[in-house]
């Protein structure tokens, strides 16, 4: 078993990976010993040569993360600040300052919406979520350089198979006249079935990945 374990050099991370590589694992650390030392690990070199690997890198850098996770069949996240005033610094008043946003934003469509019926309301929480993702990808592009772009470039496949899977669901249920829990059942049943295929048909990544993790339990 291949396992990547971040924060490997502090002492949690250290003794962990210490009983992995006992235990016959492959084990790569990635660490930027902010508070890790390189002296937790210099026993693994010698003792577990072709087992152990130290990637010095930082978890908030994304492609350190890839390259820190590539191969790896688990990830045991152990990196974190000792220190709760160093971890959320300069982040908290970010977090609260979005949420209050996003928040005023919500209640003003609720207010707009509502004398427009249900539809207004539904068309009203679409709206609110697109400007809610806006908001926090500007950030999330600023911070770890992962942009709205960047991130609707990995969900439009999934956005793009559950838009065809709705259009084929509905065009069903208007050629289709039966009791409202039928078609709701059938449609539920139906959907299921036409993501599932396609996406198995595809090859798309996050069935696979989906697929993995049930195995492995």
């Amino acid at each position: 078993m291949k396992v990547l374990v971040t924060g490997g050099a502090g002492f949690i991370g250290s003794n962990l990976t210490e009983h992995l590589l006992g235990q016959g694992h492959t084990v790569r650390v990635l660490d930027n010993f902010a508070t890790g030392h390189i002296e937790n690990l210099l026993p693994f070199f010698e003792k577990f040569p072709h087992s152990f690997e130290l990637q010095v890198g930082d978890i908030r850098n994304l492609p350190d993360c890839r390259k820190a996770v590539e191969g790896m069949d688990y990830v045991l996240h152990e990196a974190a600040l000792g220190s709760v005033p160093r971890s959320v610094k300069g982040r908290s008043d970010l977090f609260l300052r979005l949420e209050i946003i996003k928040k005023v934003i919500a209640t003003v469509a609720i207010f707009v919406s509502v004398p427009f019926g249900i539809t207004g309301i539904c068309i009203g929480a679409v709206c609110t979520s697109l400007i809610g993702l806006a908001i926090n990808t500007y950030y999330t592009g600023r911070l770890i350089n992962v942009g709205f772009f960047m991130q609707m470039r990995d969900l439009t496949p999934t956005l793009l198979l559950s838009l065809l899977t709705g259009a084929l669901i509905y065009a069903f249920t208007r050629l289709v006249h039966l009791p409202q829990a039928a078609l709701l059942t059938i449609g539920i049943l139906a959907a299921a079935a036409i993501y599932l295929t396609v996406a198995r048909l595809t090859r798309m990544p996050e069935l696979r990945e989906a697929l993995d993790i049930i195995h492995r339990r």
